[in-house]
């Protein structure tokens, strides 16, 4: 839906997301970023391989 207004954005967004998880799982922004997934009904989209 916002694809047209901000392109590659939130792929991008969520690559980054993944990398920081995958690398600093248990550093703040990895728990954080895991926290708010779960929270967003959405914890699968950090495991998902984008490639």
């Amino acid at each position: 839906m916002y694809e047209k207004h901000f392109g590659n954005a939130g792929n991008n967004f969520l690559e980054a997301c993944r990398r920081i998880v995958s690398t600093e799982a248990s550093s703040r922004l990895g728990c954080l970023l895991e926290a708010l997934f779960a929270e967003s009904n959405v914890p699968l989209l950090l495991a998902i391989n984008a490639t």
